[in-house]
């Protein structure tokens, strides 16, 4: 089982295999076939800090619905930030239970940059270390603060796409 853990330090490069386009400023896509974009933001993007820090500040609600037996959410994904010989990246866990204050998973994404980290691994994650959180039922989504504040700087195209791939209201 691995263990993610919270570092400060973002690293940004490119593969030959990966197509990349700037889609607001300080933000960069990565777009691959069969998985979901990534978005790329540097560090200190304020937008992106706020969000971090409204997710961590209502885990709460997160782990309360992750507890439910009656009427458990459609849908219950994390994001944790992962560090892999010096590589961090943000990665969304799925298929999510919470036991003994630690909350256990697999890899929802295939990683851009994780050597030894691929789609489907089993992870255990310190609630701590969560920088984003999303739940879908039957109100929407609730959470994803980093999701929507990258969709506020998509274009109106961007976002009719991204809202289509997604499936849900925001």
């Amino acid at each position: 089982m691995k263990l993610w853990s919270v570092v400060a330090v973002i690293v940004l490069s490119s593969a030959a295999y990966l197509t990349m386009q700037f889609r607001a400023p300080g933000a960069l896509s990565v777009d691959r076939p069969d998985q979901p974009p990534i978005q790329l933001v540097p560090e200190d993007d304020p937008a992106i800090e706020a969000a971090t820090a409204r997710a961590r500040a209502t885990i709460d609600t997160f782990l309360a619905a992750l507890a439910r037996t009656q009427n458990p959410p459609k849908q219950a994904q994390l994001k944790v930030r992962t560090e892999d010989e010096g590589v961090v990246e943000h990665v969304w866990p799925v298929d999510l239970r919470y036991q003994g204050g630690m909350i256990y998973g697999a890899l929802g994404n295939e990683p851009l940059q994780l050597e030894n980290w691929r789609l489907g691994d089993a992870a255990m994650v310190d609630p701590s270390e969560i920088t984003d959180w999303l739940l879908i039922d039957e109100n929407g989504l609730q959470g994803g603060y980093t999701l929507r504040a990258s969709r506020d700087r998509m274009t109106l195209q961007e976002r009719e796409r991204f809202d289509a791939d997604f499936a849900t209201h925001f």
